[in-house]
């Protein structure tokens, strides 16, 4: 009996000290991000910002009364590939997609599936 229950602490330490590795392995995108780790991944300049809206032209919203879109919400909907002479002047910003609701354009990070940055209008 007592060589059974050291097997299976045997066991169990085996299996801990490879979800351990495999945590360790894997890359910080694919991690979650702690609860105070919430940060915009993209935080734009002013310079950036008139920029982005030179190329993205938001057109007012008819329904503004939708609810607020805020930087960590989650992206639902389609996003469109930032124009590459935009992403040309600012490169930070290669591979990153954006989408227009509520008269705001949103953008999201490279490999991100939230907002990472709110632009409303003027």
């Amino acid at each position: 009996m007592e060589r059974l229950a050291r097997l299976e602490q045997i066991e169990i330490a085996k299996r801990d000290a490879a979800q351990q590795e495999e945590a360790q392995d894997t890359p910080e995108a694919n991690k979650k991000p702690d609860a105070g780790s919430e940060q915009a991944v993209l935080s734009p300049s002013r310079e950036e910002m008139q920029l982005i809206r030179k190329y993205i032209k938001a057109a007012p919203s008819a329904d503004a009364g939708g609810p607020p879109i805020n930087v960590g919400d989650p992206i639902t909907g389609g996003m469109i590939p930032l124009p590459s002479s935009l992403t040309e002047k600012v490169p930070r910003l290669i591979g990153a997609k954006f989408a227009t609701r509520n008269g705001a354009s949103i953008i999201s990070a490279r490999n991100s599936r939230r907002v990472d940055a709110v632009l409303t209008p003027n």
